[in-house]
This record gives C-alpha cells, structure tokens and sequence, in this order.
C-alpha cells in the first residue's frame, strides 16, 4: 500500500450522531479509544457509541430526567443542550453530598441523595472502573432509577478475562493496592482517577436481580464507531 492509500484509510466521511450531520472521522493516533475524532465536535468512540445507544434503546431521552455522573466531554455537552431535565455531578472529597461546589452537585455514586424512584435515565461514562464499591454504586443507581429507568454506561470490559480483576481496595479506612496502581485522567483532579477493577465477562455478577441487561456492541466506521473498549451497557430497572 502506498503512502497516500495509508493516509486515506485514517480518515473517512461518515454521520456522526452527536453533530447529527455528515462529517469526517480522523484517526489522530494508533489508540483509536480516544484518537478517533469526529472532525467538527471532536467526539471519541464511546461517546458516540453512547449517544447512538441512546437514540435506539430510549429515543424519547430529550423529555425524560436524565442525570449523569462525572460528565465530560462532546456527549456531556449534547445531552446537556438536548435535554432540559439533564443534571449532573462529581465527586468532591471534602464537600457534603447533595452540595453544590462551584455550582456542580457533589454526589458520591456509593451513596446518592437523589429521591428513589426519581429519575429516568442513568449515565456514567468510564466512571465504574474508578468506582472502590461497585455493587454498592449499581445498588444506588437501581434505587434512584424509576421503574422501567435505565442506566446507560460506558466502561472498559476486558473481553480476555473470564472473571473480573480487583486492582485496589479500601481495609480499615486505608487503601490498599492489590496489583499495581494504574491511574487515568480526571478533569477536576489532577492526579487523576486510580483504577480500581479491570471488568471481565462477568461484569453482570454486580448487578442485581432486578436489572435486566444488554450489553451493546457495534462497530461502524460510518458512525465513527471503531476502536477498544466500546461496549455500552443498558441495565433496564425492572
């Protein structure tokens, strides 16, 4: 392959569902996870595939309560423009939860303060991996979903692992790193986000009874859907 017929297959025309019109997709580098871009919103893979999820599974989200947790990025900003029940938060260390921080909710997946039976649709995106108790934060997140609610989610899921892999865990209020401590950005620390569990096949054990699951895949150059890790998760409340 000559070098033009190289630099040609790095770029292709394509509809993007955040921009919701044509546009070209870009490859920036080799890790396509998060160098795949769309040329005019600069979206990356899972958000895409997020947001195209979204329109197929709950094409009604623009007049539901939608409340996202640790938002960031071209789907954050679409959904919060669509919708105008769109809520988010993070996670603020020394701030109560349910408190307002440079005018962002604090809350902590772990222990929400939202009302039960309160909101429609559930996002996280790339968060759960980060998450210390996760069967804990689904628990949370189930409560605070209405019946039929969903939550719609992106996280890494290692299709090579059988069985889930813990990384790091909290043992009488300390942390204590099981494997080596592997950390990712995090936009209001600048540290970072320490990765807790690399998810196996059986990511659904944490998960409860009551939640019905699809795990979605798709690759799709045309929709800019191509690269690692883009699995989106719809736990349906059941």
């Amino acid at each position: 392959m000559g070098a033009d017929n190289q630099e040609s297959s790095k770029v292709n025309s394509g509809y993007c569902p955040i921009c919701e019109k044509e546009t070209y997709f870009y490859e920036k580098g080799d890790w396509l996870r998060d160098e795949y871009l769309c040329l005019y919103c600069h979206s990356i893979p899972r958000e895409r595939a997020l947001v195209h999820v979204l329109n197929q599974f709950e094409n009604n989200w623009r007049n539901l309560i939608i409340h996202e947790s640790s938002p960031g990025g071209a789907s954050a900003d679409y959904l919060k423009n669509n919708c105008k029940s769109y809520t988010d938060s993070q996670f603020f260390r020394n701030i109560n939860l349910g408190e307002y921080y440079n005018g962002v909710r604090c809350e902590n997946l772990e222990s929400l303060t939202f009302d039960s039976d309160s909101i429609d649709i559930f996002i996280t995106q790339d968060v759960f991996e980060h998450v210390m108790n996760p069967i804990e934060a689904f628990k949370e997140i189930e409560r605070v979903l209405k019946i039929g609610g969903v939550h719609i989610f992106t996280v890494p899921i290692y299709t090579k692992l059988d069985k889930t892999v813990q990384r790091a865990k909290i043992v009488n209020n300390e942390l204590e790193h099981i494997l080596e401590p592997i950390y990712h950005g995090n936009p209001i620390d600048q540290n970072g986000s320490l990765v807790t569990y690399d998810y196996g096949l059986d990511i659904t054990k944490f998960f409860s009874n009551a939640i019905s699951t699809t795990i979605y895949l798709e690759k799709n150059r045309q929709l800019g859907l191509d690269g690692e890790f883009l699995h989106v998760l719809i736990c349906r409340k059941n």
